[in-house]
């Protein structure tokens, strides 16, 4: 399974329900670059995917999932099977 497909798979199950989110509090890949805030969770907003600080934070970014490795990737994944 590619890279690209993982990306597919996670997008398409937060997309399905908009109140789903995916815990990924040990990503730190996945951090702020600008403010330097943690990741918590990874949410369907504005049709793309996007990390947020803590659970209903109003406070989030652009999720760069292309920049995991396949095994993060794997991992995300993992969680909503």
């Amino acid at each position: 399974m590619t890279k690209k497909q993982l990306i597919e798979i996670i997008t398409n199950f937060l997309k399905e329900d908009r109140g789903k989110e995916i815990i990924v509090k040990e990503f730190n890949t996945l951090r702020n670059g600008r403010w330097g805030m943690h990741p918590y969770c990874l949410v369907y907003h504005d049709n793309e995917v996007f990390v947020r600080a803590w659970s209903g934070a109003n406070l989030y970014w652009r999720a760069q999932l292309d920049k995991l490795t396949k095994t993060e990737l794997l991992n995300i994944v993992a969680k909503i099977n």
